[in-house]
């Protein structure tokens, strides 16, 4: 059973089910319901419309998942099953059984959990951290984002007897429902990563944001400790809400010296930051691979939460140079497409205010070589079905903008209706497209010139990550040295 908290015949009592094709020699790694995760030894949970957080079965799935190497199913009692010879447990609601097995494995564990929220920077925090520590002790985390009710269940029933350390994402609801969630999880580190607008028109308020995700801090385990972002423009609100709650340690990082982990300086040069910094008053300098104006800070929070772990903050800080980003939080490649050598910043994956504050802040830092061209591709910076635009500063985003030293500026969808009047100089404005396909028409490659940055920024639902795809489908990827 891969080291599981129970037995095949557990697993029957537990979710009430059955099995079919019972074979005792099957071996279980993980509870996965997302079809792209499943891999060998997994068992794939089908998900029926009356789960919580989906509206549609996921039956179709089922000889995917099979070939993929799933080593048994887990269905509900109206799924065809004939003709399968796949250990198949059936079960009156699968996501109730997956809630039963997850609680049990929870209360059973003796594991360190790590429960990391915030609007922004949550799977990259996770991953990071899984990368820094994992090699010193034995972690358990999905290296995806996982920011569903029913994704938290498969983390927990998939710990393992050995685990040391569980790093786990929650999603925030209601105060109450969030509470209930992180309580599964029982934290013993909890980590604010960033407060934000993403989901605003889920929450209504900043200040429900705050609220909810603070009510993580109330699961807290006894002696456990809240992570929070000391510069944050929304620090007050966080601060005057985790009050509220008693016998809670709250710990800080930020640039203050009255922070837990402090950023001293952070020097960008060459695509990465040279940093030092105090963790709980250990001086340390390292090197963060990542172009993004916040890694920095990101990574002081990574490192206090590694020596709350009882790790060696220096060992774990030489684990960055092996460090990637998440493709969310961005991707930068050294490309060559003929004769010509370019860099591709490729923000594609994710938008919202703050993530396109962040991008101008970090482009700032970035310049071309040779006579290279700073040239940007976007699309409107909010989701304006969601109505987050009302939160876009004009003024504060001209200035990032223009301060960005970008030369040419080609935008998609709906930037030209909602962002007309951010830049000032409209001779940079080369072009808008209504539709990405028109963009992918054009042949853009043979414009480019050696030295340049192409930057590609989007919001989650636009389709601009096409021309990233198409960049990289026809360009030749260099190490970066």
């Amino acid at each position: 059973m891969n080291n599981l908290f129970f037995s095949l015949k557990e697993i029957e009592n537990i979710t009430g089910g059955k099995w079919f094709n019972y074979n005792k020699e099957i071996k279980i790694n993980n509870f996965i319901h997302i079809i792209s995760q499943v891999n060998k030894e997994d068992i794939f949970i089908v998900h029926y419309s009356n789960w919580y957080d989906k509206n549609q079965d996921n039956e179709y799935d089922i000889p995917k998942a099979i070939k993929q190497g799933a080593s048994a199913l887990m269905v509900q009692e109206e799924t065809n099953i004939k003709n399968l010879t796949i250990p198949i447990l059936v079960v009156e609601d699968t996501y109730h059984a997956l809630r039963n097995l997850a609680l049990f494995a929870s209360s059973k564990s003796n594991a360190k959990r790590v429960l990391i929220t915030g609007s922004y920077g949550k799977t990259g925090f996770k991953i990071h951290l899984y990368n820094l520590i994992s090699k010193k002790i034995n972690t358990y985390a999905r290296l995806n984002s996982s920011n569903r009710v029913s994704s938290t269940y498969g983390n927990l029933a998939s710990l393992k007897k050995d685990t040391k350390v569980l790093l786990i994402e929650i999603p925030i609801s209601s105060k109450d429902k969030t509470l209930r969630r992180a309580k599964y999880v029982k934290p013993d580190i909890c980590v604010i990563t960033s407060i934000g607008h993403e989901h605003i028109d889920i929450h209504e308020t900043i200040e429900k944001i705050v609220e909810r995700k603070c009510s993580t801090a109330k699961a807290l385990s006894k002696n456990g400790k809240i992570i929070i972002p000391a510069d944050s423009k929304y620090y007050d609100l966080i601060r005057n809400e985790l009050n509220q709650y008693k016998n809670i340690d709250i710990l800080t990082f930020g640039t203050h010296s009255s922070c837990n982990a402090q950023l001293l300086s952070a020097v960008y040069e060459d695509y990465k930051y040279k940093v030092k910094a105090l963790i709980e008053g250990t001086y340390i300098e390292y090197i963060v691979p990542f172009v993004d104006e916040y890694a920095p800070l990101t990574s002081i929070s990574e490192l206090l939460c590694v020596k709350l772990l009882g790790l060696d903050i220096f060992e774990c800080a030489n684990e960055y140079k092996n460090l990637t980003n998440f493709k969310s939080s961005g991707k930068v490649y050294k490309l060559k497409y003929k004769d010509k050598l370019f860099i591709l910043l490729d923000y594609s994956k994710r938008g919202g205010v703050e993530g396109y504050q962040s991008f101008f802040k970090t482009l700032q830092n970035i310049q071309p070589t040779e006579n290279g061209r700073k040239i940007l591709f976007t699309s409107e910076f909010v989701d304006i079905e969601d109505g987050e635009e009302r939160f876009i500063d004009n003024d504060e985003f001209k200035n990032l903008i223009n301060d960005c030293s970008l030369e040419k500026i080609y935008s998609v969808e709906n930037f030209k209706k909602v962002h007309f009047n951010l830049i000032d100089d409209k001779t940079k404005w080369l072009k808008h497209y209504d539709s990405v396909k028109d963009l992918l028409k054009e042949n853009f490659l043979d414009t480019i010139q050696n030295g340049d940055i192409i930057c590609i920024k989007s919001i989650f639902e636009s389709d601009l990550y096409l021309f990233s795809k198409l960049i990289l489908k026809n360009s030749v990827q260099i190490k970066y040295e």
